[in-house]
């Protein structure tokens, strides 16, 4: 059974698109897969594949992936088809959501009997705006559902939401990143989370080859027990990647509001934390007394391992690697209460429900209450990064057998 990747993403950029592709290419081999991954890339960027140096192709695009035509994307897509052949794969896993192949290229490669799996890594952005009451909706006629409630969950309040309206708005483009999974012709689906399955079997038919798999993370090289004392004077508080759906308002807010408390913010790669400090310089005279600016780091193991707390005020997420991340150094984390972060976060991390989102005040009174119990806050991530290894040993035995099943299958 020959299993290849194919992703627009991989590192050495480390957002969770990039990382996700790797760390599942890396345990696979490791559980006596044959996999390879093909991959885009940039001639002016360092080629990065980790201990695979033979088992990664590189096809080159001119620009970054998000901004090239769709001639570009043609042509990129052609090459890997010719590559697929060339190293004779049975199954291709796709992660589309960046590279948005079309049902006429899968089929494509089905007619030469290639089993192709797609990736479902994230809810759009418009449809949590849509279920979380910030975009006005048709809500269904029949009497028993009512608009939008901060009081219930985001499954009760997508199942108010008239489904024909969502799945037109479906049908009509308008939740790219559910429409690219194409379900309807796939041989199977991967989906990160069950939020995600959940969702999308709600708006549209699921594939009836679909399955559930965490990204994987290397536990052993991660894992590491916190012995701090149960009572901290000053937390040191984390922040990473601060682009606006991410929480950068209330990041702000946390860092101008709260002098006495201390931030260390990661940047980030697409310089969304540059401009904010920016503006908090030019337009509210912040000094940065309370904050120190990391541009990069090599191995984020050093990041978690420089912090107390993480603080992650997204504002919906496909998973939340980060969370997991900090969990296993015994770091807890402090995010908002969206189902796909409860997979990631479990009983180790700290939620701050709908209501009270945009209130750094509420989020501030979160990591005191962190900050007073302090010991018991790590144990507490730190067990639950071990139920998350627990998780992810049976998920790698699920996934090994649905591909056998998937490469098998007339």
């Amino acid at each position: 059974m020959k299993v290849t990747l194919v992703s627009s993403g991989w590192p050495p950029s480390f957002g969770g698109a990039d990382t996700h592709p790797y760390r599942l290419l890396d345990t696979l081999r490791k559980s006596n897969v044959d996999v390879e991954a093909i991959v885009s890339g940039r001639e002016d960027l360092n080629k990065w594949n980790g201990d695979y140096k033979d088992k990664v192709t590189r096809i080159n695009l001119k620009t970054d992936f998000s901004d090239h035509d769709e001639d570009e994307r043609n042509e990129w897509l052609q090459l890997v088809k010719t590559k697929l052949c060339e190293t004779q794969s049975k199954v291709v896993i796709l992660f589309n959501q960046f590279i948005r192949a079309s049902k006429k290229w899968i089929q494509e490669l089905q007619a030469l009997g290639i089993k192709v799996l797609t990736i479902m890594w994230d809810i759009d952005y418009e449809l949590n705006m849509i279920v979380e009451g910030v975009k006005e909706v048709k809500h269904s006629a029949w009497p028993w559902n009512k608009p939008y409630n901060p009081d219930h969950t985001f499954s009760e309040n997508l199942h108010k939401i008239d489904k024909i309206y969502l799945s037109d708005k479906y049908t009509n483009g308008d939740f790219p990143f559910i429409r690219f999974s194409h379900s309807d012709i796939a041989d199977g689906v991967i989906h990160i989370t069950q939020h995600n399955l959940d969702t999308y079997n709600y708006i549209t038919d699921s594939n009836p080859h679909a399955i559930v798999v965490h990204p994987f993370l290397n536990f052993t090289e991660w894992l590491k027990k916190p012995d701090s004392p149960n009572v901290k004077e000053k937390l040191k508080i984390g922040v990473v990647n601060c682009n606006l759906h991410k929480g950068q308002t209330i990041i702000r807010k946390c860092i101008m509001n709260y002098p006495d408390s201390f931030f260390h913010v990661l940047l980030g790669g697409w310089g969304d934390g540059k401009w904010m400090f920016k503006m908090m310089e030019r337009f509210y005279n912040y000094e940065g007394v309370n904050s120190k600016k990391i541009e990069y780091v090599e191995d984020m193991k050093e990041f978690y391992d420089g912090i107390d707390v993480l603080l992650f005020p997204t504002f919906s997420e496909g998973y939340g690697q980060v969370v997991i991340e900090a969990a296993c150094r015994g770091v807890p984390t402090l995010t908002k209460d969206y189902p796909a972060l409860h997979e990631s976060g479990g009983t180790g991390a700290f939620y701050v429900g709908k209501k009270d989102y945009l209130k750094e005040d509420i989020w501030m009174q979160k990591i005191n209450t962190i900050q007073e119990e302090y010991l018991d806050s790590q144990n507490k991530a730190y067990k639950w990064s071990l139920d998350a290894q627990q998780r992810q040993e049976k998920e790698l035995n699920n996934l090994i057998n649905f591909l056998v099943d998937i490469s098998s299958s007339s």
